[in-house]
């Protein structure tokens, strides 16, 4: 299945921008303990509690500490629902990032 999407889209920090958000809360302090192991962790609420928030913090942080840009790739399933082969297809595509190398982690 080949998907039509640019992926820049949801991924902004690909040319450089940082997302506006400062304020950070307790859960971000959470979040961030657990992407400094080795597993899948799950950041779970009601629609508007800031989630999305909380990730978009993770990506500047992970950025501010060196990360390479194209190496963080963030994607919503709001719009569309592709399953993951085509979109890791994509992904590698748009980044020159080799498929064979992404590690998945969801938050």
């Amino acid at each position: 299945m080949v998907i039509n999407l640019d992926l820049s889209k949801y991924n902004r920090h690909w040319q450089g921008y940082l997302y506006p958000f400062p304020q950070k809360r307790d859960a971000f302090r959470d979040c961030l303990k657990a992407l400094k192991g080795r597993f899948i962790g799950e950041l779970v609420g009601l629609r508007r509690t800031g989630k999305t928030t909380i990730i978009f913090q993770l990506i500047n942080h992970l950025i501010q500490t060196g990360v390479n840009p194209a190496s963080i790739w963030y994607f919503s399933f709001d719009e569309v629902q592709p399953s993951l082969e085509p979109l890791i297809a994509k992904f590698s595509q748009q980044t020159y990032v080799r498929s064979r190398s992404i590690s998945l982690g969801f938050i």
